[in-house]
């Protein structure tokens, strides 16, 4: 049976006009279709979802590894802490922009110069609705003010005797229904078409990112640790200061010996008594850069300074090897 001929109302031209079972029969598979290409975008999306989701999982790995370079400053695994953390920054940041430019696209298909955009009058709100943008009027936060709300509802009234009209119109016709569910099924095979590509572009993104991720941590540790056999000359410092009253102090220490995680210093302090009063000094306390005291016992000292005199001592302080490198200053008490 040859099929009648007709002209298609939406303006797409001349298109064969079905016979009742064979419309029926292409409307089923057309229906069936468009529920299968919606699967795969929604697969597509959730895809896309998770990988935004392992971003935020690169930031708060970042921030730890941060925070554990900062106040290590003399680990020698330091560089590649830092080093790690910056570029899983970078990648968390790649990913949320590559999510960012994947949400609502600007699709080829809602151009206003594409044809199948001026035939749509169905499936799409803006093609549906006589007037889109008079509804949704608020503004960056969905904060919606009286009369916008007022101009909503009387843009709803206003609109529903047009749209029920067009319906009811366009629906009877079933080649023109056929033909809107076709254009529906070409638009969503785009529309998976650029949801699969972001979804390749997020999953390139995250392997190069974490081969950089090995290859800066591998890289920078490995130079740190280079670096550090070669310049290395152990843990050392020097401090000098005043105590109330006018007794002023100078010391320096460096490392003597390093074993099952606790390190050796030794220590010279020299105290200048300036004032008329002997001074006795029975302990030293550490304090770190901060001026924090740091969680180090050191052994007795019994040092007599007498008036405008000094004296100096040499001792043997044993630190955990974490707190070592955060030592600044020996206060005597």
């Amino acid at each position: 049976m040859a099929d009648d001929v007709g002209s298609d109302e939406a303006g797409t031209g001349a298109e064969p006009v079905l016979d009742p079972p064979a419309r029926e029969r292409v409307s089923r598979a057309v229906t069936a279709l468009i529920s299968a290409r919606e699967q795969g975008i929604r697969y597509a999306e959730t895809r896309l979802n998770s990988l935004a989701l392992v971003s935020g999982g690169f930031i708060a790995a970042g921030i730890a590894l941060l925070s554990l370079g900062l106040n290590n400053p003399g680990d020698i695994v330091r560089p590649a802490l830092l080093g790690a953390a910056m570029t899983l920054f970078g990648l968390a940041g790649a990913l949320l922009l590559a999510y960012a430019r994947s949400t609502n696209p600007r699709y080829p298909f809602i151009d206003r110069n594409a044809a199948v955009k001026q035939a749509r009058w169905k499936w799409f709100y803006w093609d549906a609705l006589p007037s889109a943008k008079k509804f949704a009027t608020f503004g960056l936060f969905g904060k919606l003010g009286q009369k916008e709300r007022e101009a909503e509802v009387q843009a709803v009234d206003e609109q529903w005797p047009q749209f029920r009209e067009t319906m009811l119109h366009r629906l009877r016709d079933e080649d023109q229904n056929l033909e809107e569910d076709l254009r529906q099924l070409y638009t969503l095979h785009i529309n998976e078409r650029y949801k699969n590509a972001y979804l390749s572009n997020v999953r390139t993104i995250l392997q190069k990112g974490l081969a950089v991720l090995l290859a800066v941590t591998v890289l920078v540790g490995a130079v740190a640790f280079g670096v550090g056999a070669l310049t290395d000359k152990g843990i050392q410092g020097s401090a000098t200061g005043r105590l109330p009253g006018g007794v002023r102090y100078e010391q320096h220490w460096r490392e003597t010996s390093v074993r099952e995680g606790e390190v050796t210093l030794s220590l010279v302090i020299s105290i200048i008594n300036t004032t008329s009063d002997v001074q006795r000094f029975f302990g030293l306390i550490a304090r770190d850069r901060a001026g924090y005291e740091l969680p180090i016992v050191t052994s007795p000292i019994a040092l007599i300074v007498d008036p405008h005199a000094s004296a100096e001592t040499t001792l043997r302080v044993n630190v955990p090897h974490s707190y070592a490198a955060k030592i600044a200053v020996f206060d005597p008490k």
